[in-house]
């Protein structure tokens, strides 16, 4: 397909992928499958174990591959912020985002390691 950005999951909580699994077989399959970013919108409690699992089961090539799509994704949105900010315009939402991504990366990679340890 050609496509070389990040992949983000939808929730992977909605119904119709219960016959994937619980919500960390989900994570794991979906992280194995080429999504750079997995959705667990509600179910706060379970993200331990979806990491958990992710760290376990997701070879470290593709996490290191996710991770890079990662780094790309957040210097591209502060390259648009830069932007937006130099036009006038607020950049605050796309820096939001990319404080959010940032944080939930570094969040993986500790617990992936705490994991391994």
């Amino acid at each position: 397909m050609g496509f070389a950005g990040a992949a983000f999951s939808d929730d992977l909580e909605m119904g119709a992928l219960q016959t994937f699994g619980a919500m960390p077989d989900r994570c794991a399959e979906a992280a194995r499958a080429g999504c750079d970013l997995l959705f667990v919108c509600s179910r706060i409690a379970e993200y331990p174990d979806c990491v958990e699992r992710v760290a376990r089961d997701v070879p470290e090539e593709r996490l290191r591959e996710a991770g890079g799509r990662l780094d790309a994704y957040t210097r591209r949105a502060a390259d648009l912020a830069a932007r937006g900010a130099a036009s006038g315009r607020s950049p605050r939402p796309i820096e939001l985002l990319r404080e959010a991504v940032e944080n939930l990366r570094e969040e993986a990679l500790v617990l992936a390691q705490d994991r391994r340890d």
